[in-house]
């Protein structure tokens, strides 16, 4: 389903004009829609993003190098215990910064439920027991994740359960975290291997779907958790993040 890269840009030309760079999936009437995405690869990216840094990046451009054609980047949403996170909007407006002349890159503020109604339709299938949906447009989602997730599931069948999985969302997930995991559904997944991380005891699996490894070349010590202790400690982050993002921490006040 992987598609010559300058034809890609050349079909998005085509439908939205030379002016148009940004793809934000809600602003795409649903005929575009289908024209841009019918038969293709699109990755599906989901995680904090708090802030997105040059490791981020790095994956984002080996994804869509390598196996994607258009790639979503989605900011988790909340409603879990297990993170504070900065307002989504603030984490959107770091995306669009640093991607709003690719034409590959698609960005949204659709919360988890509709997302998956924009991406998706009613399947006759189940997931775990629950109603299930299937991809619009003959697309092809593809999961992008580091090791570190795909460790964690190694051995929870109940996480595997519904990750990513194309479960149908219910109103207590509508806006949450986890209504973005189970969004939508993917059949294999990029892993990028992390510094230190193993990942032979997967198989080359996530329970039953297969995925491809990517090594990071660069930055394999950065994560989000570095970035706001050093800008904290009030050290140069001009290493680890683009300058569109350090400009919106600089005008936001973020991380100190």
């Amino acid at each position: 389903m992987k598609v010559n890269n300058i034809y890609t840009f050349l079909l998005f030309f085509v439908i939205y004009g030379f002016n148009a760079w940004s793809l934000v999936l809600e602003d795409l009437p649903k005929e575009k829609l289908e024209k841009l995405l019918v038969g293709k690869t699109v990755g599906f990216y989901i995680g904090s993003f708090d802030p997105i840094h040059k490791g981020h990046e790095q994956v984002i451009a080996s994804a869509l190098k390598h196996k994607v054609d258009y790639i979503i980047i989605y900011p988790a949403w909340g409603g879990d215990k297990y993170k504070n996170r900065t307002d989504i909007k603030t984490r959107l407006n770091m995306l669009r910064a640093l991607y709003k002349k690719d034409p590959r890159v698609i960005t949204t503020k659709l919360p988890p439920v509709e997302l998956q109604k924009r991406l998706t339709k009613k399947s006759c299938k189940k997931v775990s027991g629950r109603p299930a949906v299937q991809p619009f447009f003959d697309a092809e989602y593809v999961g992008i994740l580091g090791s570190d997730a795909a460790l964690s599931m190694a051995e929870d069948s109940k996480k595997r359960s519904v990750f990513m999985r194309g479960i149908q969302i219910s109103e207590k997930h509508a806006h949450s975290t986890i209504g973005g995991i189970m969004a939508l559904p993917v059949h294999e997944f990029i892993v990028f291997i992390r510094e230190g991380d193993n990942i032979d005891i997967l198989n080359n699996r996530i329970g039953s779907r297969p995925f491809t490894s990517v090594a990071l070349q660069d930055y394999k010590g950065i994560s989000s958790t570095k970035v706001r202790k050093d800008n904290k400690e009030k050290n140069d982050i001009s290493g680890l993040v683009s300058p569109q993002v350090i400009e919106i921490i600089k005008k936001n006040k973020l991380y100190t």
